[in-house]
């Protein structure tokens, strides 16, 4: 339940339930789509808009295949300084 939207739906993009966006398959699967099929980026199977942006702080892209039917990711090494990965990034970012 958990993982349906306020209407009651499965929603995919910017209408997904907290649980939705924050669950590891969903930034897996979303992440760079908005960098690459643009910012009005549509899931036409699931006929839903796609998530405007999906960070990823643990995990970095290995590889993806030209279709995008397959994604490899890797758990990136640990931070020198001993931050976290979201915390590194952060510091990263400004």
């Amino acid at each position: 339940q958990d993982f349906f939207n306020s209407a009651g739906e499965y929603a995919i993009g910017d209408t997904a339930s907290k649980a939705m966006r924050e669950s590891l398959l969903h930034k897996l699967c979303y992440y760079r789509f908005g960098d690459v099929m643009g910012a009005q980026a549509f899931d036409r199977v699931r006929k839903q808009r796609l998530p405007s942006s999906v960070t990823l702080h643990n995990f970095e892209e290995a590889y993806t295949t030209e279709n995008w039917m397959v994604r490899i990711y890797r758990v990136k090494d640990l931070d020198n300084l001993g931050r976290s990965h979201k915390n590194a990034a952060q510091f990263d970012s400004t």
